[in-house]
C-alpha cells in the first residue's frame, strides 16, 4: 500500500486532498507539527512526503533537512499558504502554494 505522510499544522487545507488519496486506497498518515512528522516519517517509512513550511516544535525546512539525512532520496513536497514562505525549504524539494493539487502527489508515486 501507497503511504504519505502530510505534515501540517492545519490540516483543514488538506482535507480534500486526504480524501482524494484515500479514495485511491492510498494510506495517509497525518502530523500535527514536526517534531511528530519526523517521528512518523522514521515509522512508516512513506512514498511521499508532504510538509508546511510554519509549524510548532520543528519547522518545515528543519523537518526536510532531518528527513534528507535519514533518506536522501525521499519524495517531499514543501507547501505553505504564501507563495514565498519565509522559511524556504531546499531548491532540491518540490514546493506549492496550498491546496496541492492531486496530479503533484500521484506524479512522485
Amino acid at each position: 500500500m501507497e503511504k504519505v505522510l502530510i505534515v501540517d499544522d492545519e490540516m483543514v487545507c488538506h482535507l480534500v486532498l486526504i480524501d482524494q488519496l484515500e479514495s485511491q486506497g492510498i494510506l495517509v498518515i497525518k502530523a500535527s507539527d514536526g517534531m511528530a512528522g519526523l517521528q512518523f516519517f522514521q515509522e512508516y517509512q512513506p512514498d511521499v512526503t508532504i510538509c508546511d513550511t510554519n509549524m510548532p516544535k520543528l519547522n518545515g525546512p528543519e523537518v526536510v533537512d532531518k528527513i534528507l539525512k535519514i533518506s536522501p532520496r525521499a519524495k517531499i513536497i514543501g507547501c505553505s499558504n504564501n507563495p514565498k514562505p519565509n522559511l524556504p525549504f531546499p531548491a532540491s524539494i518540490t514546493f506549492f502554494q496550498k491546496p496541492i493539487p492531486l496530479k503533484a502527489v500521484i506524479k512522485l508515486l
